[in-house]
């Protein structure tokens, strides 16, 4: 029996304004993601790509199609439900890293799981886990501006990873990093891939995408190609 696929997009639509204004975002969109993938999404200003995370990440709703996410439809979903689904399915990281500035490395690492209910008993445990597997294990009361940016987004990995989600979806995790932080962020990446984690990076760089294992990209809100490639070791 074919295993069903962890992430599936069906013929999906975005829509913004209406009449003469209309705009297509995202144009008949339609593939699959396996649980345990790496892929890239790559598009460049305006291909769509930021239209479809925020789909995936559960931050907007299709007009057309279906997603559908460890066999939930997300259109059908309430806003409440949504909330509680991206806390627990979805690990977040950003460009800009987005840590709480006043928050040590532990405390941003615990914060989502804050909005969980019921809270769980082990949420420091958690947290200490994540870091270390991050290797930040001597940085835990190190605030944001005592770390580098590639401590930063480490810490922001960290914080993804805590709920433990079955999509960790970066958008532009290299962005904002020197080439060689750049490098140890990706190898990182790789390694929680290895460890099992499924994982979407959402990046307008080439290079971040040659370094992954399937690539799919966007072209004014289709996608023009959809291919796999071996990754150097």
């Amino acid at each position: 029996m074919r295993e069903a696929p962890l992430l599936s997009v069906k013929n999906v639509s975005r829509i913004y304004g209406k009449g003469a204004a209309r705009v297509a975002a995202l144009d008949g969109v339609s593939f699959d993601i396996k649980a345990g993938e790496f892929v890239a999404i790559i598009g460049s200003s305006g291909s769509g790509k930021s239209t479809l995370m925020n789909l995936l990440g559960a931050l907007d709703r299709p007009t057309e199609g279906s997603i559908i996410i460890s066999g939930q439809e997300l259109s059908r979903r309430s806003q409440k439900q949504l909330a509680d689904f991206r806390n627990k399915m979805v690990g977040f990281v950003f460009q800009q890293f987005q840590l709480m500035p006043r928050r040590t490395a532990l405390k941003n690492v615990m914060m989502p799981l804050q909005f969980r209910r019921p809270r769980l008993a082990n949420e420091r445990e958690r947290a200490i886990k994540c870091l270390n597997d991050v290797g930040l294990s001597d940085r835990m009361d190190h605030k944001p501006t005592q770390l580098s940016g590639g401590q930063q987004q480490r810490v922001a990995i960290a914080r993804a990873l805590v709920g433990e989600p079955d999509i960790l979806l970066a958008d532009e995790p290299t962005g904002a990093l020197d080439s060689k932080t750049s490098e140890d962020i990706m190898a990182l990446l790789h390694q929680l891939n290895a460890n099992g984690q499924t994982v979407i990076i959402i990046t307008h760089d080439p290079e971040v995408a040659q370094a992954s294992q399937r690539v799919i990209t966007l072209k004014d809100g289709k996608i023009i190609s959809d291919t796999s490639q071996e990754i150097a070791a």
